[in-house]
């Protein structure tokens, strides 16, 4: 018997170009142009795209300003997505004598940069800047670089959803797997337990230096969070001071009308007994 064909996955796809230009529209106009796209398809007797084009989610800001960030910022993702390739192959020991501690610090560097543009292009607009927004861009980010099924989106600038940034555990999973062999002869033993226990020895080695490293970006995800917070007190302050300094501009112009007035007065007072 024929294998089932599942409906969903079996459906055309709508048109790339077409998708791709919903992604770079501003956040506010995704769910009017993903209708109107929908309609066209259907209008066009192409009811499964359309269907597919109905089912896209409107991207959170976060998402949103990363697929942006693909558009106008390519070289940053690249610089991303080198650092953190370069960061699992020193984490499984396949990077020579790189040190994990500046492929680390690489990683961090490209990722702040890229969180920095994306607030900027957030600016003004939902939750922009705030410690929350920060943390959701960058494991965004970090959770699509370290994931190969969603590399191409990230750079085509078409995620739909926020991610979790990866642990250690991304990267174990790289690791080759064993390959069975026939066994040792009985003198060969000796050496290849030798050669097991080195291996294991690595292993830790690896996995103490991976887990360094994560630590060390969750250290530097909260100091970036501490960071995010002062600026938003500093901010906050500074919009009180302008709304005090309005204030008493509007107070300043209502004395000096209130002067104006006084001197028409008394100059028509004036006037009046010539």
């Amino acid at each position: 018997m024929a294998p089932r064909r599942d409906p969903v996955a079996a459906a055309p796809a709508p048109p790339a170009s077409d998708v791709d230009g919903l992604y770079a529209l501003p956040r506010a106009e995704f769910v009017g142009a993903r209708n109107a796209l929908a309609r066209r398809l259907r209008a066009a007797g192409e009811t499964e795209a359309a269907a597919r084009v109905a089912r896209l989610r409107k991207p959170s800001a976060p998402v949103w300003a990363i697929d942006r960030l693909a558009r106008s910022d390519p070289a940053g993702i690249d610089r991303l997505l080198d650092a953190t390739d370069r960061l699992r192959a020193t984490q499984l020991g396949r990077a020579g004598t790189e040190d994990v501690g500046a492929v680390s610090a690489a990683q961090r560097a490209a990722l702040e940069a890229l969180v920095e543009r994306a607030v900027a292009l957030l600016r003004g607009g939902e939750g922009a800047g705030s410690p929350d927004t920060r943390a959701r861009i960058a494991a965004t980010l970090l959770g699509a670089a370290a994931d190969p099924r969603r590399r191409a989106d990230l750079r085509r600038g078409r995620l739909d959803r926020e991610l979790a940034a990866p642990g250690f555990e991304v990267f174990a999973g790289s690791r080759p797997a064993a390959v069975p062999g026939p066994a040792p002869p009985v003198a060969g033993r000796a050496a290849e337990r030798r050669r097991a226990a080195a291996a294991r020895r690595r292993a830790a080695r690896e996995a103490v230096r991976a887990q360094a490293a994560v630590r060390a970006a969750r250290a530097e995800a909260r100091r970036l969070a501490r960071r995010a917070a002062t600026l938003a007190a500093g901010a906050e302050h500074a919009r009180r001071a302008a709304d005090q300094a309005a204030a008493a501009a509007a107070a300043a112009r209502q004395e000096a009308d209130h002067a104006a007035a006084a001197l028409a007065a008394a100059e028509q007072a004036a006037a009046a007994g010539r």
